[in-house]
């Protein structure tokens, strides 16, 4: 099932994302907020471990390889507007590009003709252009609401074709063995699979059977 949703994603995400793309800084806020209020896995953003103001009005991520840290603006998250924003949405952005919606380092190697090398000269032309303006370093997972929207055509166009749709699979980022689950005095600590729509929950001294 999982396999079919992937080639589903990879295909339709080409075209999905440009009607989702201009409200990703809404569904970052939303998805962040619900698995910080509700447990649910999502690696990438927990091991920056965000962590509440003294004021309870946001959550601070503290600087994170290289990138400069930044808040999430606290907003209770119902079930419903979560899986609504995590399915049309959120799941079809990829949250780990280093520069919003497209990774520089990426676009730099296709100007430097080190890939894609296909590629017509007044298309790359047109890339040195998209790479003119300075950009801000790091990933919304580093960055929370503290990120600059930065929407570059064709560079987000490549990257989308490169990362189609890669917050689902964030998301569904668990080991094979999917051993989230510990038992410590008859109690049992980790994380499981939501019923429905992706993601894990905590479980914190679960009585064993």
């Amino acid at each position: 099932m999982l396999q079919l949703f992937t080639v589903f994603r990879k295909v339709f995400g080409l075209v999905w994302y440009y009607f989702v793309v201009p409200f990703r800084s809404y569904a970052r806020n939303v998805v962040y907020n619900y698995v910080l209020q509700n447990g649910t896995y999502l690696r990438r953003l927990l091991e920056r471990h965000p962590h509440i103001s003294a004021d309870n009005t946001h959550y601070i991520i503290d600087p994170y390889h290289g990138a400069e840290g930044g808040i999430i603006k606290y907003r209770k998250i119902s079930k419903v507007e979560y899986y609504l924003v995590f399915w049309l949405i959120w799941g079809w952005v990829d949250d780990d590009s280093n520069n919003d919606t497209y990774d520089r380092g990426y676009i730099e190697s296709i100007v430097k003709r080190e890939r894609m090398t296909w590629l017509p000269e007044w298309f790359v032309s047109k890339l040195k252009v998209e790479l003119q303006e300075e950009s801000q370093f790091g990933n919304s997972f580093d960055l929370g609401d503290s990120r600059v929207p930065d929407f570059r055509p064709l560079s987000a166009t490549l990257w989308n074709i490169r990362n189609t749709a890669y917050n689902f699979q964030y998301i569904f980022d668990v080991s094979k063995e999917q051993e989230f689950l510990y038992a410590i005095g008859g109690r049992s600590f980790g994380w499981i699979p939501e019923d429905f729509g992706g993601g894990y929950k905590m479980v914190v001294g679960k009585k064993l059977k």
